[in-house]
């Protein structure tokens, strides 16, 4: 540990362990190290943080074990110290790649929901609504996600768009069709539309 710190032996001689750790972990480490001293545990294992000489963090793993002697009494401890700061600075990576992508995904949404045309995404086999823009949603009349367009929109499947559809999600190829004719009911009324399909 006085290595990892960066002090010298004599610099952490008569000096408490507590001394060297962030000040917002102590209070964990201490009542630890007190269900030690009381026979509540044998041993513990916990992650904390260290100042290091040159005002650094030292993010640690610490397995601690109480020794004792024949009569019982605990004599000392053994603390075991593993560096974790690598293991910590890939995790923080990993959970801001996250929110990273969480926003982009949110922006990239906000754009499709501005687009003044019909946008709809489709998941999987039986081609689940998973998002629809403000224009789809006024053109059907109601919000559709979460359903199958076999279960939201039954007109479609007799009309053939099950057969575009499976043959885009099976090939993975884009397909653009133009003056495409769909009747629908849309609140309680039937209409007919002619759309341009962009297929991906």
């Amino acid at each position: 540990l006085v290595n990892l710190l960066g002090y010298r032996k004599e610099e952490v001689l008569n000096r408490y362990m507590r001394d060297f750790i962030l000040p917002i972990d102590q209070k964990t480490s201490l009542e630890n190290y007190d269900r030690l001293g009381t026979g509540a545990m044998h041993k513990f294992c916990i992650e904390k943080r260290y100042v290091r000489k040159n005002g650094t963090i030292l993010w640690s793993k610490n397995a601690v074990t109480a020794i004792k002697n024949l009569e019982g009494e605990i004599t000392h401890f053994i603390d075991v110290v593993e560096d974790i700061g690598q293991n910590k600075a890939f995790t923080s990576e990993l959970q801001t790649t996250a929110i990273r992508s969480q926003q982009e995904r949110l922006v990239f949404q906000n754009l499709l929901e501005q687009t003044p045309v019909a946008i709809v995404i489709l998941n999987g086999p039986h081609h689940v609504f998973t998002f629809m823009n403000s224009t789809c949603l006024d053109m059907v009349g109601k919000n559709l996600k979460g359903l199958s367009i076999a279960e939201g929109l039954p007109e479609l499947v007799q009309q053939g768009a099950l057969e575009i559809l499976d043959q885009v999600y099976e090939t993975g190829q884009s397909t653009v069709l133009n003056e495409i004719p769909f009747r629908f009911q849309r609140h309680r009324e039937e209409v007919e539309l002619y759309c341009n399909l962009s297929l991906k």
